[in-house]
């Protein structure tokens, strides 16, 4: 038997308790709309927050950059180096 729940002020909807146990949901959950031939279709969605200090690196040039990087080491053509291998490389290049 189908669930309902009446649409309140300023679009608020109440999910119904039945439903967020079932799903697993909890308050703070974010939810997607998707409207399908007069029906309106919600799914779950995980959202992940990202610190603001962090948010160069999900931009998608770097995300590109990345992925281009993986698949150069998986094909054996990069290197990666400690920290001290570097210190130890650069300090035999100061040598020279």
């Amino acid at each position: 038997m189908p669930i309902v729940s009446k649409i309140k002020q300023k679009g608020q909807l109440t999910v119904p308790k039945e439903i967020m146990e079932q799903l697993n949901l909890s308050v703070g959950d974010v939810l997607e709309f998707t409207v399908i031939e007069n029906e309106i279709k919600l799914k779950p969605v995980k959202v992940m927050a990202i610190p603001k200090d962090e948010i160069w690196g999900w931009q998608p040039d770097v995300m590109a950059a990345m992925k281009e990087t993986d698949k150069l080491y998986a094909e054996g053509k990069l290197k990666f180096y400690t920290k001290e291998q570097l210190e130890d490389l650069f300090t035999d290049l100061d040598a020279d």
